[in-house]
């Protein structure tokens, strides 16, 4: 039998691992009889790839312009391709997506339900990974008080931990602190995420450990960041023979430029973007990725015994680019034919330092994206864009007009609205009314749902897409009172770019893609749920499954 305790690290410097999370385990910890013991073969080193903002067809439209052998080629070609994997719930971010990837859970299980929420209790936001107990560890900024300390069930990082012991090793690497820590879970040995600004540092967290590895410090203080800065981004000369204009009236550009157009000089325009956090949104964000990872293997030593190890690696830079120059642009063709050839050469590095037949790779995203409203508006003939700061606020003055009080709205966050804990009764049945009469006035609105279906009886009575996936997203103590579906194509984003957080297709498809030297190429076009995604990899490697999933595998594919 397994205990509990069995999950928590160690190290001294693994503090938080009891409470909730403690209990959850102590309480799961029946559904394993004994140790998992595996064929070594394709199990040294699991990696899980998340492409932020990458939806499923960009592996159809980007297909021919994916010409290294070894980059998403390998993964369509030689693995197994699930063509319908969609998230069931919403609103679908950075956040809730990598741990929902991680965790084989919905957001109403692992209570990650946004980047941010409302906390009604503290009466303040929350990030999902902030923790003002920790501090940085790596660099002189306060960017490192994050932990995993808000999700609420484990990962595959800590089940990597029980079924193979402390020896086992986990990591987890992105730019965004959030991408490295939800994957890793609470008993990884480190997250490393990417200090920006002055400083162009990888750092971590006191959570993880007490002070930063030699050759973390050696990587950081290597110069690299500053060559890749010193590199301009140039548009691919393959790309430039592409009929795709460069100067798009939905596109964003980097402050200092009067268009989004090719050539980015980055020395000139990091002072002025974020100096080192320029990265992020460029190409070479994701060759910085790929490099701190390549450090990582060698001088931790992933898959190089008989004890498989685990390591999450997440590419920022797709969803800042997204964000900045939008789905149609010719900015976001490139950045993706750069990553095929980081990816190719990262796999190739792994088929010669760990062996092609020693290693397996699944790669997915944690939400996709919708066109620009301005592309919407022109080529769909709808949409738009909605900002939610004056929506709350007309939403106060409405309720005022009505003799009802502005201060029982506390927040609009997540397309969700968060009453006021102290009103009650007769005056929340009526608040509500009238807000759910507000927001269907709205021509943006397609739908709205009171949650408190969720907690009643009633919500037998309820059914359809909405429903559902507001039910997947929900939790209690950390959703709101009152979800509002926009129309299609209808944003909560400035002008220009693209964004995600909504229920439709562009959103919550997603690509789910699976390869190891044994595994032969199928396309599998059965809907499957993101839930899934952890206990197939699982499946695949024949572990035992633990009893937190909420999906379901679907291995063997046939």
């Amino acid at each position: 039998m397994l205990y509990a305790n069995s999950f928590f690290c160690i190290s001294s410097h693994c503090k938080k691992r009891i409470g909730l999370f403690g209990l959850f385990l102590f309480l799961g910890a029946c559904s394993f009889s004994e140790k998992t013991h595996v064929d070594i073969k394709h199990h040294k080193l699991l990696i899980g790839i998340t492409v932020d903002q990458m939806r499923f067809d960009y592996l159809q439209r980007f297909d021919t312009l994916f010409i290294h052998p070894n980059g998403f080629k390998r993964l369509t070609q030689q693995g197994v391709n699930f063509t319908q994997t969609k998230y069931s719930y919403f609103p679908t971010y950075t956040g809730p997506g990598h741990a929902t990837i991680f965790t084989g859970a919905n957001p109403k299980h692992h209570g990650i339900v946004g980047n941010d929420w409302y906390d009604k209790s503290l009466g303040k936001y929350v990030y999902c990974v902030s923790d003002t107990t920790e501090n940085t560890i790596g660099s002189n900024s306060g960017a490192g008080q994050m932990s995993p300390h808000h999700l609420l069930v484990p990962s595959i990082g800590d089940y990597f931990k029980e079924f193979f012991g402390q020896t086992a090793k986990v990591y987890g690497i992105s730019l965004k602190d959030r991408s490295a820590i939800l994957p890793t879970g609470f008993n990884g040995d480190a997250a490393f995420w990417w200090d920006g600004g002055k400083q162009g540092k990888f750092i971590t967290s006191t959570y993880y450990m007490s002070q930063i590895g030699e050759w973390v410090d050696q990587f950081n203080e290597s110069g690299y960041a500053d060559r890749l800065l010193e590199s301009d981004w140039t548009l691919s000369p393959l790309l430039s023979k592409l009929d795709l204009d460069d100067d798009l009236p939905w596109e964003r550009p980097f402050k200092g430029m009067k268009a989004a157009v090719f050539p980015y000089e980055l020395s000139k325009l990091r002072l002025i973007n974020g100096d080192y956090s320029l990265l992020k949104q460029v190409p070479q964000g994701n060759e910085l990725i790929s490099a701190f990872a390549k450090k990582l293997i060698e001088n931790e030593q992933l898959g190089l015994d008989t004890i498989p190890d685990f390591l999450s690696l997440s590419f920022s830079a797709t969803d800042y680019v997204g964000h900045r120059f939008g789905t149609e642009s010719l900015e976001l063709v490139d950045v993706y034919f750069k990553l095929d050839k980081v990816l190719g050469d990262f796999f190739s590095y792994l088929d010669q330092k760990i062996g092609r037949d020693n290693y397996t790779v699944f790669l997915s995203s944690d939400h996709g994206a919708a066109p620009p409203a301005g592309f919407a508006m022109v080529n769909l003939a709808r949409g738009g864009t909605v900002n939610p700061l004056d929506l709350e606020l007309e939403l106060r003055n409405y309720l005022q007009n009505k003799g009802l009080p502005q201060t029982a709205v506390r927040s609009l966050i997540n397309q969700q609205i968060y009453l006021d804990t102290a009103i009650s009764g007769h005056q929340t049945v009526e608040v509500k009314k009238e807000i759910i009469s507000f927001l269907k006035a709205q021509p943006f609105v397609e739908e709205t749902l009171d949650a408190v279906v969720f907690s009643t009886g009633i919500s037998a009575a309820y059914n359809g897409r909405h429903f559902n996936a507001a039910k997947a997203g929900y939790h209690p103590k950390r959703s709101g009172d009152i979800f509002y579906f926009l129309k299609p194509n209808w944003v909560e984003y400035p002008e220009g770019g693209s964004t995600h957080g909504s229920f439709d297709d562009w959103d919550r498809h997603v690509p789910f893609l699976l390869w190891n030297s044994s595994l032969n190429r199928k396309h599998i076009n059965t809907p499957i749920d993101v839930v899934d995604i952890a206990p197939t990899v699982f499946e695949i490697l024949d572990f035992k499954h633990p009893n937190t999933f909420s999906g379901i595998s679907r291995y063997p594919v046939k």
